[in-house]
């Protein structure tokens, strides 16, 4: 059957150049599921569809696009794409307050290696707050992606400590999975190695 309109995925991005480079292979893929809606909200994101049109060069977007802030709030997507700083605006601003409907059901970190230090610290109460307002009954899982990351490196320690941070999980679990580029899927044993679920 359809679904209904509502938020089931935030994809989080650390800046928009990443989630505006990404956006045409989100299109290449839900183009094969045209029952599934997603949209792009950034800060360069437009007002209306007919802004939108203008800027993509009067291309045609998909039919399950949501390609403007009208469009997103009028029909809210299945899934969201954006960065950490305008999810920040949109849960603190009270005109996207409508957004969000208590049926998130995943949040995918791209880039994950890069949150740490005082970053880290910031996103983990986002999505914290995230979760708060709009989680699932069923609850979230979160997925962290990263191209730079390897389950024996600096960097997947620090990201592994930064997700336990954010869904509540002890940091050492004795097992640690990294996606770690979309065809390399590594696995560690390692009590040195942080562990999420």
């Amino acid at each position: 059957g359809m679904l209904d309109p509502g938020i089931r995925a935030i994809v989080i991005y650390p800046m928009n150049a990443l989630a505006n480079d990404q956006l045409d292979r989100f299109r290449d893929i839900f183009a094969k599921y045209p029952e599934i809606t997603f949209g792009r909200f950034v800060g360069p994101t437009k007002e209306t569809d007919a802004e939108a049109l203008k800027l993509n060069r009067n291309m045609p977007f998909l039919p399950n696009e949501r390609p403007s802030r009208q469009s997103i709030m009028s029909n809210i997507p299945h899934v969201l794409i954006t960065n950490y700083a305008m999810l920040e605006r949109l849960l603190l601003l009270p005109q996207w307050a409508g957004l969000f409907t208590g049926k998130l059901k995943w949040i995918v970190l791209d880039e994950v290696h890069s949150y740490d230090g005082t970053k880290a610290i910031e996103i983990s109460m986002l999505l914290r707050r995230l979760k708060v307002r709009t989680a699932s009954q069923s609850g979230i899982s979160e997925i962290a992606i990263s191209a730079n990351t390897s389950a024996n490196t600096n960097p997947a320690v620090r990201s592994t400590y930064f997700l336990s941070s954010t869904t509540h999980t002890p940091s050492y679990t004795g097992s640690t999975n990294f996606m770690t580029s979309p065809n390399v899927y590594t696995e560690s044993s390692d009590p040195g190695v942080a562990g999420t679920r």
